[in-house]
This record gives C-alpha cells, structure tokens and sequence, in this order.
C-alpha cells in the first residue's frame, strides 16, 4: 500500500531540504493540491523525484478558502488540465463538485478534463451515489477513489462499514483504490486499499503531541505529557513527518 503524505505545514520545506541534501526520497510518496500548488513554483521542479505524486483538484480547501462570488468551473478545470499537461502529472483526481453543481455537470467537466489532458483521472466515489455507480465507475477507470469522509457528514464507522465491498468491487474490475484522506494505520491492516493520503502528521503539531511508529505493531502512537506545550512547533512538525515516512515504507512493504 503507497501513503501519500499530504497537507501544508512545513512539509515542502522538509522535502526540499532533504533533496538539497541528496538524500534519497524515492520511498515518500506526495500528495498536493492544485490549489496550493499553483501558487508555489519553488516545488514544481521536485514534483517527479518523489516515489509517487498524486494530484488533488483541491475543491475542499478552495471551498474552505477566500474565494468569494461565482466560479467559472471550466475555467478552474483548464487551468488544472494546463498544470496537469504542463508538469507531466499522470495520477490525478477528478474535480469533485457533484454537490455544488449535480451529478451531470461535474460528469461533463470530468470529460473535459480527460479530453483536455487525454488521460483519465481518478473518480470519486461518494456512498450516497449508490453501489451501481462505483460498478461502473470500476469497469471504466483504472484508479479509483473512496471519497467522502471528511465532506459528506459520514462516520468512520459507515464508511467503514461499506471499505471491504469498495475494495473488493475495484480488485474484481481490475482497478486500483484509494482512500481519500483514510490513514486510520491500526485499520489499514484490515482495508486492504491500494494507496492512501494522509495529512495526521500534522495533527500532532496542532494537537500538542508526538508520533512514534510502532514497526512490531505497524501502527503510529501518539505521547503527550498534559498540562505541557510543544516549546518548538516545525521541530514537532519535522520528527512527526519522518515518523509518517517510516510508517509508509513500512506500509509499503507490508500492507
């Protein structure tokens, strides 16, 4: 299983400085946002020096962001495509917007996005679309994605309830899976996911705790002492993404 490491912070700056350093980065694997990533060209070069990337449209956290008045999707869906063509980037997700403008407007600016990019991106599927739609979406894609858990107002415990037959439904078809924005490390044991994006490194940083991956276990556990602060947030930042990088050399040899 590939862990895509995703989120802001100061992750681009770690990575950066690591291959500064000539340190070998082929085992870490980078998730980014188009909308952040359009605006910091000092990535874009390292963009393939990591063992995998993966291209998020970045519709929730524009939606979360400053944009204010109508949006001209199909002038968001160009300039994404340009990216895309531009930097060579073949996994990337669709522009996931069924709940702003409905089923068959976002399945037409799908199309316009593999036409403009002649590749095909990576679908989500959401629960409430129905077990048919991920059927078909698994016979006609070749990497899917199990979306949902942090836009759709699911629990973990329905999502994962309906994990094993997604699974299975996308290894039947002959595509591959991921579970957007699901590194829950003790379950992912048992969902048996082709690839994962996680952004928990950073949560210790605003938590106010540490990460340590358990390799006998495969699991990442958290330490916090109470009543004490982190005196040095981006040391925390750094030491908890370097544990998620163990975590997902291990998940790749293992899970």
């Amino acid at each position: 299983m590939k862990v895509y490491l995703a989120g802001e912070g100061y992750k681009k700056e770690f990575l950066i400085s690591k291959l500064e350093k000539g340190e070998d980065v082929r085992s870490v694997n980078v998730l980014e946002t188009f909308y952040y990533l359009r605006k910091q060209p000092q990535f874009w070069p390292y963009i393939h020096s990591f063992g995998s990337f993966m291209l998020d449209s970045g519709i929730f956290t524009y939606l979360a962001g400053t944009h204010k008045g109508k949006t001209d999707w199909d002038k968001y869906v160009e300039q994404y495509a340009d990216f895309i063509n531009t930097h060579h980037i073949d996994l990337f997700v669709e522009v996931d917007i069924e709940s702003i403008v409905g089923m068959k407007e976002m399945e037409r600016l799908r199309a316009k996005l593999e036409r403009l990019t002649s590749k095909q991106p990576i679908p989500v599927w959401h629960i409430r679309r129905g077990k048919d739609y991920h059927v078909a979406t698994c016979r006609d894609y070749p990497y899917v994605a199990f979306g949902g858990l942090m836009t759709d107002g699911i629990s973990r415990q329905q999502a994962e309830s309906i994990m094993p037959w997604a699974i299975d439904m996308a290894h039947s078809n002959g595509a591959k899976i991921h579970g957007l924005g699901y590194t829950s490390t003790a379950n992912l044991h048992k969902y048996c996911f082709d690839s994962v994006d996680s952004t928990a490194w950073l949560y210790g940083n605003m938590g106010g705790y540490v990460y340590l991956f358990n390799r006998r276990l495969g699991v990442m556990e958290q330490y916090r002492k109470e009543g004490c602060r982190l005196a040095d947030s981006k040391k925390v930042a750094k030491h908890n993404l370097g544990e998620w990088i163990k975590f997902s050399k291990y998940a790749a040899q293992y899970l």
